[in-house]
């Protein structure tokens, strides 16, 4: 079982005493730390071609893949409690390439802001403000304007975009989260305050940046072949997998509402695995492609991955699957598709949940005979970890 691949950014944000400081902090020490030369816009990376084809699946960044960024100020409302200004974003929708990274490891890349008013090209905090920082990563997923940069629909509380997927698309959200920035400096700084979290004085008097943590929005299946028997070795061929899943959604990307879910689920559709070819395009898994099962062991049997992922909507308690196999020298006839299930309330070694959660990995075994029986063990595996699924047409 893998570990939990959660894709973290560290965000070091230009920290700068620029023209537009309205609400200058009063105290001369804060002062002094608000005023110091600029620091440049970075962000650090442990995760990961031309981003208009879908990449697939993700486990490290390969330098390839646009996130966008937003920075929004935190404001105090009439009773005192924390807001955000989504009227007017620090930092509006910019992207950048992701660093080429192995997985576990971290990159940088530095954020460069559109020019605006008074030209700079890198974003600034201002004066005594304190922010919140926001990104995501769509794969082709998203709904694209003119400029070819996702269409972001800015509302009173949160900042939505508009996803369609394949199958293929991996859909990220991170979050700049200020209680983990604490934990990991009040050992050094035991003085440090949540509430100016995150500012210019923030980082020159703690060093304390944002750190930003992408995690997955969906869900994935990985399929894997294993012989029932030794009849089935070489001869019985997995020739495509297809998943019923919903496909559009609109997507949280920055704003007070960040940890919900995926709103306005809809528009289900038959979702077909996709094999990378001699050419690392995605290609339908089929005949042509097909994977045959692998040698027989009845005292440890032996499981071989069909190469890529099936990404869907997470939610569901049960996903409907069609399952192809064919089967050389076969007396029956082969190559057509198998209604089957995949039943989330059945699985093994789960976390309690009946259902399809966003960020698990569900390993998806097909246990294949003679052209007689397909045995499906579901089992989570991580990004996080979900659990196991026997699926059995014989005993059903």
């Amino acid at each position: 079982m893998k570990k939990s691949i959660l894709f973290a950014v560290a965000a070091v944000i230009l920290t700068a005493a620029c023209s537009k400081q309205a609400n200058i902090a009063s105290s001369a020490e804060e002062s002094g730390f608000e005023m110091e030369t600029p620091v440049p816009v970075s962000f650090a990376s442990n995760i990961g071609g031309v981003a208009t084809r879908s990449q697939g699946a993700l486990d490290a960044w390969n330098g390839s893949e646009d996130l966008y960024f937003f920075g929004l100020e935190r404001l105090k409302d009439a009773s005192g409690a924390d807001s955000l200004d989504l009227v007017r974003p620090f930092i509006d929708n910019v992207s950048q390439k992701a660093p080429a990274v192995a997985a576990g490891t971290q990159g940088t890349i530095t954020l460069y802001n559109p020019a605006v008013g008074d030209g700079q090209t890198e974003p600034y905090y201002y004066g005594s403000g304190n922010y919140e920082f926001f990104g995501y990563y769509l794969d082709d997923a998203g709904s694209l304007d003119a400029d070819d940069v996702p269409v972001i629909d800015k509302q009173e509380d949160a900042y939505f975009t508009h996803i369609a997927i394949d199958g293929t698309q991996d859909v990220l959200v991170g979050y700049a989260d200020r209680d983990s920035v604490v934990n990991h400096k009040i050992e050094t700084w035991p003085a440090i305050s949540k509430d100016r979290l995150f500012s210019a004085y923030a980082i020159r008097k703690w060093a304390a940046r944002p750190e930003m943590l992408f995690k997955h929005k969906l869900s994935r299946f990985d399929f894997y072949i294993r012989s029932g028997g030794a009849d089935a070795v070489g001869k019985v061929k997995v020739a495509g997998i297809a998943v019923e899943s919903d496909t559009e959604a609109d997507v949280i990307v920055a704003g007070s509402r960040i940890y919900e879910g995926l709103q306005n689920v809809a528009s289900p559709a038959a979702l077909v695995l996709k094999i990378k070819d001699a050419d690392n395009q995605l290609v339908p898994l089929d005949e042509t492609n097909a994977i045959p099962a692998p040698d027989f062991d009845a005292d440890e049997p032996i499981s071989v991955q069909i190469p890529g992922s099936l990404i869907v909507m997470p939610g569901q308690q049960k996903y409907n699957m069609q399952l192809t196999l064919t089967q050389d020298n076969a007396s029956v006839p082969s190559g057509q598709p198998q209604p089957m299930v995949i039943d989330f309330s059945k699985i093994i070694n789960g976390n309690g949940n009946t259902f399809a959660e966003a960020g698990y990995i569900y390993k998806i075994t097909l246990v294949v005979y003679e052209y007689r029986k397909v045995e499906i063990l579901v089992s989570l595996d991580e990004w996080k970890e979900g659990g196991e699924i026997i699926m059995d047409p014989d005993a059903e």
